[in-house]
């Protein structure tokens, strides 16, 4: 075992655990989202909640795609 993997096991680690955290925020949000009045899914506040639901998304997408492969 090289000096480093426990290391890059613990980022590891916490990139799985602010992935989840992220996934439990996008859950939360949708369903903040899908209780919102048809009436209200217009209003600005509505747009907001669907850009921070965007950026979990964008957000989560980006932890996923890393990668540690170092040799």
């Amino acid at each position: 075992m090289r000096w480093f993997d426990k290391r890059l096991d613990k980022v590891q680690a916490l990139l799985d655990e602010a992935k989840m955290i992220l996934e439990e925020l996008k859950d939360e949000q949708e369903e903040k989202m899908d209780n919102v009045p048809e009436s209200l899914q217009e209003t600005d506040r509505y747009y907001t909640m669907s850009d921070r639901l965007d950026k979990f998304e964008e957000l989560y997408d980006e932890l996923d795609n890393l990668e540690f492969d170092v040799e």
